[in-house]
């Protein structure tokens, strides 16, 4: 079951939600549009509102195993876990989220890093702290490798095959040819832990199992001129 905002951002997580089930052999059995009426959400009555409307809004659901929330406006999504008409798993931008890091990821020594982050800056790393970190690694890598500070030598050794970064994920991260996409695990997990990692084990890639996530090659348009 989908449940989606009206927002913009809500539309393209859902078209996202609607490629990934295709791709893997998910049925969307019904679809839904939460509608954004401007209720003061973060106010007391408009928190109320949101929460007392999601049990009815799930009502009379085909039968279905998950709801997948698209809500990146955060209009709704909040709300939606344990408040569904019929008890089900919730994932999407609510419940079991997937994001690039998490708060609580210390595996592969990961522990180390949350530990400098939280000495620092006083708080938890968040998936935009390790998207920023990640980028200065890698260009921080390709300037050793090259031993120097020309800057199309660091960008050609970044496209090449000989470039990988570390990023205490279980695996190299490097950069797909085609868009310069960065390849790298994703992290499954709620508020409080990591409950699973992605690529998930058995599905398979002739090129990285890291092209499972998103779009393949073969099914993009897209090419670097």
């Amino acid at each position: 079951m989908l449940l989606y905002g009206s927002h913009k951002q809500d539309h393209l997580y859902a078209d996202a939600l609607r490629r990934a089930a295709t791709r893997f052999g998910g049925q969307i059995v019904a679809e839904k549009e939460f509608k954004d009426t401007g209720t003061a959400r973060r106010t007391d009555t408009g928190a109320t509102q949101i929460q007392q409307q999601i049990s009815v809004f799930t009502q009379d659901l085909p039968e279905h195993d998950v709801v997948l929330v698209a809500d990146e406006s955060e209009v709704f999504g909040t709300y939606v876990p344990y408040r569904t008409w019929t008890p089900r798993l919730v994932a999407g931008t609510a419940g079991l989220v997937a994001s690039s890091w998490h708060p609580a990821s210390e595996q592969w020594g990961g522990i180390q890093m949350q530990s400098r982050f939280l000495k620092t800056t006083s708080r938890r790393m968040l998936s935009k702290d390790m998207s920023a970190w990640t980028a200065v690694r890698a260009v921080g890598e390709a300037t050793t490798r090259t031993k120097g500070d020309d800057a199309k030598k660091i960008s050609d050794y970044m496209r090449s095959d000989d470039f990988s970064v570390a990023a205490f994920k279980g695996q190299k991260l490097t950069f797909r040819k085609w868009n310069l996409q960065l390849r790298q695990p994703i992290l499954l997990g709620d508020t409080k832990s990591v409950v699973s990692t992605s690529p998930q084990e058995g599905y398979l890639h002739q090129v990285s199992e890291l092209d499972t996530l998103g779009v393949d090659q073969p099914e993009t348009k897209c090419a670097l001129k």
